[in-house]
């Protein structure tokens, strides 16, 4: 039979102790959360869309605003690296990676990557 250990609040002090960032860390985290969560609800009931409006006006060309200030490789470099961050890459890296890893003979390596970014891709859509 497994034996059932509790978590005693002297342990978890000394842990803290032993790493003192994992409560800095914990604090960050939800304080960056919160802020996400709070940024999100004002654009969700639209209010940040003056600021967002005046911002891309901003960086438009003022006769025609379909065309961006700047060079056209400017735009074409943006288009380029938004590319990247596109599901068909992403999804081509993380399977080529796992493929990797699993004959590297590092499984748990492998798992971990592929469960990390279907995690970050839930949360994302959660979020």
């Amino acid at each position: 039979m497994a034996e059932h250990r509790s978590i005693h609040p002297r342990s978890l002090f000394q842990a803290w102790r032993r790493q003192p960032l994992i409560p800095v860390l914990v604090l960050v985290l939800l304080g960056a959360l919160g802020g996400f969560l709070e940024v999100a609800s004002e654009v969700r009931e639209k209010e940040t869309r003056p600021f967002d409006e005046s911002l891309l006006l901003a960086v438009r060309e003022p006769g025609d605003l379909a065309d961006p200030i700047g060079p056209p490789w400017v735009e074409e470099m943006a288009r380029d690296l938004t590319a990247l961050g596109g599901f068909t890459l992403l999804t081509l890296v993380t399977l080529t990676s796992f493929g990797v890893a699993l004959l590297a003979g590092r499984q748990r390596l492998a798992w971990l990557g592929l469960a990390s970014v279907v995690a970050g891709t839930f949360l994302t859509g959660v979020l």
